[in-house]
């Protein structure tokens, strides 16, 4: 054991870095980029690089309003990928750098720095090749390589939490305090959802030091040292309340509760193996960790025994893990930063083995724990796997362990199955093509928006790779109404699928991607798309291309705010789904009109054929089939130009083992996913509307059915007229004077009526006409809505976050605690030192003996 590192320990620095490298190597070879298929693409690097440009459009440091992103939406809504995060800051400085490349990098640096440290870390308290190993169990921990490319907020504060953890040991053996609040800020805006399972694990770690160093240990002690911990980590809280606060807000009105089917069972206290490791969404260790666990509670020190006892309640208590995933859903991943003080328990057990303190009864309680957490175990079947091998090679090589005792033996169990079940789940993940990333943020995107000279505000989406490129902003004037982020407005979400019908393709409801309903085109402004390959939508036309990639442009769409007549929300809500989305276009839902006509035609229900893979009931069909299957169906009636064809359909995936069930109609598709999933969609109606293509009827429908047993109700369908633009008076929104969180613009109204901004409705704006201050409302569902009388008015907009400046208020009052907490600590530096001054030949001699000794 040494106080710093030396030359010997560059090696085993060197064998982490050709490690990792190794692992890198595995998962890129030479074509693929280091991220994921699941979500990176679409929100971990999309989103930051908007932060990015909005900065530099803006200069605004402490933005309100993400407008270019689901119709304008609360900019903390995204603060979960970084808003505030030193990482992401850092990319501010390099804006030439393509962000995508630069979250590669720096989520690999992050997991290669984060190793590296940890080895630092037991490197204090254990010998090389220990602490190696630890190190290695470390990389080898199944979530750390695994979202260091699919969610890089599950690991990317690691590097901070290693910090942190070292500062507690400064702050219990040598009285330096300002660390472990700086770590505690920086964690928390780094990931400020893990902040809260790391800053409990810090605390953990600071009862295990307090216990480790005090040899008295008193109740009042434990409560003094405590709460000076807390002390100083509600300081970090403080100092990082502008983000804390505005986002407590929009979570309170804007996140998805998680479908989730717990009932009281869920929380029988019992070792549950899944939570500990070789799953991405655990603690990510293995068998070794769960003997140090049973070691330090059956004959441990105070320390040990608490930090044992304290890993086993998690692992043992889901209550415990219920509460630190906020009561959204019983997860595990939020158990990833406690997985460091699994391994000093590992640590503990390692300097047993030499002296053969490991005793027979602690590997008989370890492996009956290994075979009952089998027996009941509920993660996935690959996790299971992964751990019954890790298991019978730990028993086996702990066996011959009781017969030759040599520590050496440990190390297959404790390194080969890790390393080989990270490979295995990191493997699992989905890497994007180079070529493929690289082509989604082309340039050539960027100057077809550029290219836009409009002298409004319009929207526009990407029908390319649509789930993917949902919150990617190209320009600063792509306004898009599209927006994939866990939490977003809820009325707006609402408005997205229950009200305007839209599709529902993808697995989670927070996917509001590019549409091809024409009505919610028309009614959100949606004027431009960005296309490369399929056919040009009905009513749009090509007005540039760079390389075959196009900019389609569709002069029928409602302006982005207008007047219009009325409807009641009474009858709006008995009309049907067809007729609602008419109403959107050419009505405001508020106030006590009644008047609505409807122009929809009920024609003959679409009729599936019998075959294999469907049978006829009275109340609809019954699929079943083991594979995806095809088939194309007449239309009696066919849909000539000008029309659009509304399909509609109740469907039911509960028939027998529950499973997702899609079904495409001419290319556009629902999925109603498994009921047990926690992000359950909810799409029971799927609603599809269908406008001919290439100015030719729609005569025949090609229908494409998932694998799986599902029902679907008799398939109504309907004929409409295509929605058109109403002619309304319109804003006219003032581009040179609308950016960051303010909008401006002008209207001449003919007459007193209500008028509509398509801004998703929040509270946090303040508006005004003419200067004077105007209150506004909900209308149509999901907007805002006001009054206005008859003439020119000029109107402006702006948002400040609900609790913004409460946050900056606390973050002032959060920093000016610091730096009074720096000064103090400072001052009482230099009393310990002034003494010390004095006695420094002494000193001088104690540290020649000690690097003597230690061969520093």
């Amino acid at each position: 054991m040494q106080r710093r590192l030396d030359r010997r320990d560059i090696p085993c620095m060197a064998a982490l870095c050709l490690l990792f490298g190794i692992f890198v190597f595995i998962y890129t070879g030479t074509d693929y980029a280091y991220g994921s298929e699941l979500d990176w693409t679409a929100q971990h690097y999309a989103i930051p690089d908007y932060f990015r440009k909005l900065f530099y459009e803006t200069g605004e440091f402490f933005p309100s309003l993400a407008l270019n992103i689901g119709g304008g939406e609360n900019i903390y809504a995204l603060s979960y990928y970084g808003l505030y995060s030193p990482v992401i800051l850092i990319s501010y400085l390099m804006p030439s750098v393509p962000m995508y490349l630069y979250i590669e990098v720096s989520t690999a640096l992050l997991v290669l720095i984060s190793c590296l440290l940890f080895y630092r870390f037991m490197r204090k308290r254990a010998g090389k090749i220990e602490s190696l190993i630890l190190a290695v169990m470390f990389l080898a921990a199944t979530p750390l390589i695994l979202h260091s490319h699919r969610h890089i907020m599950f690991v990317n504060y690691m590097p901070l939490l290693i910090l942190a953890l070292e500062s507690v040991d400064s702050y219990f053996e040598r009285g330096r305090k300002l660390g472990l609040t700086v770590c505690c800020f920086l964690i928390i805006l780094t990931s400020w959802f893990f902040s809260v399972s790391a800053l409990c694990a810090v605390a953990v770690y600071a009862v295990y030091k307090y216990l480790s160093v005090t040899e008295n240990v008193t109740f009042k002690g434990i409560l003094i040292a405590g709460a000076e911990v807390a002390g100083r980590m509600m300081v970090s809280a403080m100092m990082a309340a502008v983000l804390l606060l505005p986002t407590l807000a929009v979570i309170l009105g804007g996140r998805d509760e998680a479908h989730i089917d717990l009932d009281i069972l869920s929380f029988i206290p019992y070792p549950r193996l899944g939570f500990l490791g070789y799953s991405g969404y655990s603690m990510g260790v293995g068998a070794m960790a769960l003997l140090a666990i049973v070691a330090a509670i059956i004959r441990g020190g105070k320390a040990r025994r608490f930090l044992g006892i304290t890993l086993a309640a998690l692992i043992c208590f889901p209550l415990l893990v219920f509460a630190l995933n906020g009561t959204l859903y019983l997860d595990a991943k939020v158990l990833i930063p406690f997985m460091p003080l699994a391994l000093i328990l590992c640590s503990s057990v390692y300097h047993d083995l030499p002296e053969k303190r490991l005793s027979y009864i602690e590997l008989m309680i370890t492996g009956c724990l290994l075979a009952f957490g089998l027996i009941v175990f509920d993660g996935m079947y690959g996790t299971r796997v992964a751990f019954m091998a890790d298991s019978i090679i730990f028993l086996v090589f702990a066996v011959v362990y009781c017969f030759k005792s040599s520590p050496r033996f440990f190390v297959v169990p404790c390194l080969v199955v890790p390393l080989v079940s990270s490979v295995i789940m990191s493997k699992s993940d989905t890497a994007p093509l180079r070529e493929r990333v690289e082509k989604l943020n082309s340039e050539d995107y960027t100057k077809l928006c550029e290219s836009i000279s409009d002298d409004n505000l319009w929207r526009a989406s990407m029908r390319e790779d649509r789930s993917t490129t949902t919150n990617t902003v190209y320009a600063a004037n792509f306004y898009s109404p599209n927006i994939y982020s866990s939490i977003h407005n809820k009325y707006y979400n609402n408005f997205y699928f229950e009200e305007m019908n839209n599709e529902n393709e993808y697995r989670n409801s927070a996917l509001t991607t590019c549409s091809a309903n024409p009505f919610f085109n028309v009614f959100m402004a949606n004027k431009y798309f960005i296309t490369e390959s399929g056919d040009v939508p009905y009513g749009c036309t090509v007005i540039d291309e760079i390389d075959g990639k196009r900019l389609l442009e569709n002069n029928n769409v409602a302006a982005f705010g207008r007047c219009a007549p009325t409807l009641s929300e009474e009858t709006f809500d008995s009309l049907f789904s067809g007729d609602k989305m008419t109403a959107l276009c050419n009505y405001i839902i508020c106030g006590d009109n009644t008047e609505f006509t409807s122009n929809i035609t009920r024609i003959n229900d679409i009729i599936l054929p019998e075959n294999s893979h469907i049978t006829f009931k009275a109340d609809g069909y019954k699929i079943a089939a083991l594979k995806r299957f095809e088939l194309d169906v007449h239309l009696d009636q066919p849909v000539p130009e000008g029309k659009v064809l509304l399909i509609e359909t109740e469907t039911n995936n509960m028939l027998g083992r529950p499973t997702d069930a899609r079904l495409t109609i001419n290319g556009i598709r629902n999925t109603l996913t498994d009921p047990t999933w926690k992000y359950y969609n909810n799409n029971t109606t799927f609603t599809y509307v269908l406008t001919p293509k290439n100015g030719e009827p729609i005569t025949d429908l090609h229908m494409i059915f998932t694998d799986g047993r599902y029902s679907l109700a008799p398939l109504k369908a309907y004929i409409t007229d295509y929605p058109t633009a109403p002619d309304n008076d319109q804003l006219i929104v003032d581009m040179s004077r609308t950016s960051g969180d303010v909008i401006t613009g002008s209207i001449n109204c003919t007459k007193d009526s209500m008028f509509m901004l398509t801004l998703p409705y929040s509270e946090g704006y303040e508006i005004t006409v003419d200067g004077q201050k105007q209150d506004y409302e909900l209308v149509s569902k999901a907007f805002i809505g006001f009054e206005l009388t008859e003439g020119e008015h000029e109107i402006t907009v702006r948002f400040t976050a609900p609790l913004l400046k409460a946050g900056k208020l606390g973050s002032a009052v959060g920093f000016a605690a610091f730096l009074a907490l720096a000064v103090v600590e400072i001052v009482s530096i230099k009393k310990r030192k002034k003494p010390e001054t004095e006695k420094a030949p002494a000193q001088e001699t104690e540290d020649n003996e000690y690097n003597k000794t230690h061969v520093c």
